[in-house]
């Protein structure tokens, strides 16, 4: 299996997953195992790594360094990297990898398909973020130098990207598109308490533009770059 041939990869080896549905289960250790320096990849929206349970989160909090995970789907599964220490979960990129749904709103606040804290250098290109449940799509905190460029973000989000107490936060070039419907809205990208963060050539649609809604709010010392940053609303 997948953790079996993870277990037995070493810095620079890369694990392979063919097409098909791998049914994951909610264990004491993640079942999607990530280790430093080792790849996890598959034939993109056919790799489907899926969850049928609402609760299951990969957990990541030792040091992990080195990785990409590339041309996968997880369906229903949630990511967190919570390093201990500021900078033990570093230099890792996430490809093409599509995420569906997640935690529910009714779950608690925690609800992101992806969450950061105390990360360092983690990357997101060309990636889907999808949701039929109310939820929330990135939730960075306290990390530094994320990046999430080329990525689509659509479905009932509540907020598609929480930014907050981090440095050099760049989104460019993403679609982010809520749903229509009645139901719980922040904002498109929500940034505080943060520095260095650029929102370039992003289109950002479905939240309504009053104060508890809008496309993009910045709050309570929020610094961003001057690098002809905008976001673009479309309505």
């Amino acid at each position: 299996g997948i953790a079996e041939a993870t277990a037995k990869a070493t810095a620079g080896d890369s694990v392979y997953v063919p097409a098909g549905t791998y049914r994951l289960w909610h264990k004491a250790v993640p079942v999607l195992p990530l280790k430093t320096g080792v790849s996890l990849g598959g034939d993109g929206p056919q790799s489907v790594l899926w969850n049928p349970r609402s609760e299951l989160v990969l957990h990541y909090q030792s040091a992990l360094t080195g990785v990409i995970v590339h041309d996968l789907t997880l369906d229903n599964v949630v990511v967190w990297l919570r390093a201990a220490t500021p900078g033990d979960i570093r230099s890792l990129a996430f490809s093409a990898v599509t995420f569906l749904d997640g935690r529910t709103a009714a779950e608690g606040d925690s609800t992101a398909q992806v969450l950061l804290i105390r990360t360092a250098d983690v990357a997101f290109s060309e990636c889907l973020f999808a949701r039929e449940v109310v939820g929330r799509g990135l939730q960075i905190y306290a990390s530094d130098a994320t990046t999430v460029t080329d990525c689509v973000l659509t479905g009932t989000f509540k907020t598609a990207a929480n930014v907050q107490g981090s440095t050099d936060t760049a989104l460019e070039r993403n679609t982010i598109l809520r749903a229509a419907g009645e139901y719980a809205e922040d904002h498109g990208i929500y940034a505080s308490e943060s520095d260095g963060v650029t929102v370039v050539d992003c289109t950002i649609d479905g939240w309504s533009p009053t104060p508890s809604g809008g496309s993009v709010k910045a709050s309570r010392e929020i610094h961003g770059r001057d690098h002809g940053a905008h976001a673009q609303r479309r309505r």
